[in-house]
């Protein structure tokens, strides 16, 4: 329920906001797919629930009313050793193939390029053009629609610096040919991305409605946005990385942070909590047996 509500926020026009809302509202499949998602929370007994992230630990709790000792909260592991700051030696074979120099870049990662905020960064993108002549390049990473956006780039006038790389198996080296990560979301339960990017010690913007958030604090590993239409503050978030100085140690911090959320740390995690419950489910399988 929480990405029902929070994902119609990337459509600003009320006229299509509507029709979204009424296209899901009336879709057989959305009821017949919330149907076999909400299974799980209504049973009653479960002896854990392991959500994401805290923020969909908060969601389940307020649209399920699942009490909060029933819920543990794991987030999602990433490869850290896959996902380095070594792969900036990928850095020239990367911007080369895309007709990139020495320019401060802007890495985006998404195949829903509407619900991650894109349209959004482009305006903040020509917002800092305005004001600051120094270079710059968005590298959109992703499979999603295009044209939309280049008209919006070529509009604002900044066509020139946005360019789509579109899908890759190689996404570790564009962490490492990029000098920061934006990610605007208006709905992600604990983005892989934002993860992959801090491992990758790259900086990273996002929003509260990406529960990855949650494993950042402001100024350590980059910068979270209440909102994600917020276009001025958003410029200002990316302009403070213009620095190469504080690129520098907030790439160190970020590296620090990811180092934290593991594969390894994860599976133990997960491992521990079925443990525990597997122990407490016997403890009542035994009182339950009848005395002989």
């Amino acid at each position: 329920m929480g990405w029902f509500w929070r994902s119609l926020g990337a459509y600003d026009n009320p006229i299509l906001w509507m029709i979204k809302f009424l296209g899901r509202i009336l879709s057989p499949k959305q009821w017949i797919s919330g149907y076999i998602e909400d299974a799980p929370y209504r049973g009653k007994n479960s002896c854990k629930i392991i959500a994401i992230s805290d923020m969909v630990k908060k969601d389940i709790m307020q649209w399920y009313g699942i009490p909060e000792n029933q819920i543990d909260v794991v987030y999602n592991g990433v490869d850290i050793d896959r996902f380095h700051p070594r792969n900036r030696k990928y850095r020239e074979e990367i911007r080369k193939r895309h007709g990139i120099g020495d320019e401060f870049v802007i890495l985006y990662v998404s195949n829903n390029f509407r619900m991650k905020g894109l349209g959004y960064l482009v305006k903040a993108l020509a917002e800092i053009r305005k004001e600051d002549r120094r270079p710059f390049k968005l590298l959109a990473l992703g499979r999603d629609r295009q044209g939309p956006y280049l008209r919006l780039a070529k509009k604002t006038g900044i066509s020139k610096e946005v360019v789509f790389a579109g899908s890759t198996d190689e996404p570790e080296k564009y962490y490492g040919a990029a000098d920061l990560l934006v990610h605007p979301t208006f709905y992600d339960a604990c983005s892989l991305t934002v993860l992959e990017a801090l491992a990758s010690g790259l900086p990273v913007i996002t929003t509260y409605f990406n529960g990855a958030s949650g494993v950042m604090t402001q100024s350590l590993g980059g910068f979270i946005l209440c909102d994600p239409r917020d276009e001025k503050t958003l410029s200002q978030k990316i302009s403070f990385f213009l620095n190469r100085e504080v690129r520098g140690e907030v790439s160190i911090a970020a590296r620090k942070l990811a180092e934290h959320y593991s594969l390894e740390k994860n599976w133990i995690a997960m491992k521990d909590i079925l443990k525990m419950s597997c122990q407490k489910l016997g403890g009542r399988i035994e009182r339950s047996d009848p005395v002989s």
